[in-house]
Order: structure tokens, then C-alpha cells, then sequence
């Protein structure tokens, strides 16, 4: 799991480590990985990882059919921030056309389609999902689209940019 800020603000290190122990301090791999078996590829992110959208486009490009997510969202305990976790996966699954499969030991799992829409959720008898055991045995459905998003990128953005600076530059011209 990467820790921000580790070498270019030790302080701050210093400080989530007092927070969040995590010794020794983990470092990020060297590359990203595909994983193959039984035919099924997938990639791999850890906890947060899947709040970033370009681990999971990145993943997709290298023929990855599913994001494996494993989290510990022990930090949110039972906050609603457990469902915005599994809601960021789910836009991970919209913008790649990927399954995301999520295995928390606290927090939610949960197996997402390529749609985004939550297919099966891990819970216990009396229906709670959140920090339960078990095991989930569920179907992952698997698509082989690729969105616009995967093609095109972030370049949106840009084009987004542009607008915005030629809509201000032509209502200070306005002025003048």
C-alpha cells in the first residue's frame, strides 16, 4: 500500500505512521501486474488503489478482465464511507467495463458487473454486509467492451480547459 508523502515530507510520514503503524513502512512495487488463471485475467489494487482511476484503466489496457480489490476499510468503521469505497470501485468498473471484485475484511464485499451495478454483496444471517465473515460464491461477469474512456483518456479534460479559458478570455475582452 503506498503512503503519501513518505520521502518528500517525512513529517507527515512521521506522523500517519503514529495514526496508521505501519511498520516497516511498505513501498510501492516496480510495475503494475496482469495475473492469469483459468483462463481469467486480472489485476490487482490494494485498499485505496482503486480510488485512482488510472490503476484501473492501466490494468484494463494490460488485458486485465478483472480488478481484484482487497481492502481493510477498518478505518471508517461503520461511517459511510464504507459505501463510498465500494461506490468508487463501481466507477472503476463503469469506466473500464471491468468486473471489480472486492474482498474486505471489514468494510464491504462485493462482486460489481462491467455496469457498475453491485451483483453480490457478502452477509451475514441477518443481513448485515459490513465487517462480517464468510465467503462469497458469486458469478463475475465479465465483459470484453472498452469504453470511450479507455481510448480516449483524460484528454477530455483538456478540451474542458480550453473552454473555460477561451469563455473567460472572451468575457474579459467584453469588459475591456
Amino acid at each position: 500500500e503506498y503512503v503519501p508523502m513518505r520521502d518528500s515530507f517525512p513529517p507527515a510520514a512521521h506522523l500517519l505512521r503514529y495514526f496508521m503503524p505501519l511498520e516497516p513502512l511498505t513501498y510501492p512495487g516496480d510495475e503494475f501486474k496482469v495475473f492469469e488463471e483459468a483462463g481469467l485475467r486480472w489485476g490487482l489494487s490494494i485498499c485505496f488503489e482503486d480510488t485512482f482511476s488510472y490503476i484501473g484503466v492501466l490494468l484494463r489496457g494490460m488485458g486485465a478482465d478483472v480488478l481484484l480489490n482487497l481492502t481493510n476499510d477498518g478505518w471508517f468503521r461503520s461511517s459511510f464511507e464504507l459505501e463510498a469505497h465500494l461506490g468508487n470501485a463501481s466507477l472503476r468498473a463503469v469506466e473500464t467495463r471491468m468486473a471489480v471484485v472486492r474482498a474486505a475484511n471489514t468494510g464491504i464485499s462485493a462482486v460489481i458487473a462491467p455496469s457498475g451495478e453491485v451483483v453480490s454483496r457478502l452477509t451475514d444471517d441477518e443481513g448485515r454486509d459490513r465487517a462480517v465473515r464468510g465467503v462469497l460464491v458469486a458469478g463475475v461477469p465479465v465483459s470484453s467492451v472498452h469504453t470511450i474512456y479507455m481510448t480516449v483518456g483524460r484528454w477530455w479534460l483538456l478540451v474542458l480547459a480550453l473552454v473555460f479559458v477561451t469563455y473567460l478570455a472572451r468575457g474579459v475582452k467584453a469588459v475591456v
